[in-house]
């Protein structure tokens, strides 16, 4: 999660982040276009219901694997 208090996967987040820094933009966020820090911190909540979830519904989930089907690179079985 960023300082703006929106969760971005990370591979996102990072790219936007290199792209400030390598036009020599300050950083802003993404979705609000406000300055924010490059300090990240994981959503914790986020994980813990997207696991819970995939338990749930009992969800294939390779949870190395980056993409996948969809967004979430699961399916239902």
């Amino acid at each position: 999660m960023a300082m703006d208090g929106i969760s971005y996967s990370r591979q996102s987040i990072r790219a936007h982040i290199d792209f400030c820094e390598e036009k020599g933009k300050a950083l802003t966020s993404p979705m609000t276009g406000e300055g924010i820090e490059e300090s990240l911190v994981p959503n914790v909540m986020a994980r813990r219901m997207v696991l819970e979830y995939v338990q749930e519904k009992k969800v294939e989930w390779d949870r190395g694997k980056r993409g996948g089907r969809g967004r979430g690179g699961g399916r239902e079985v």
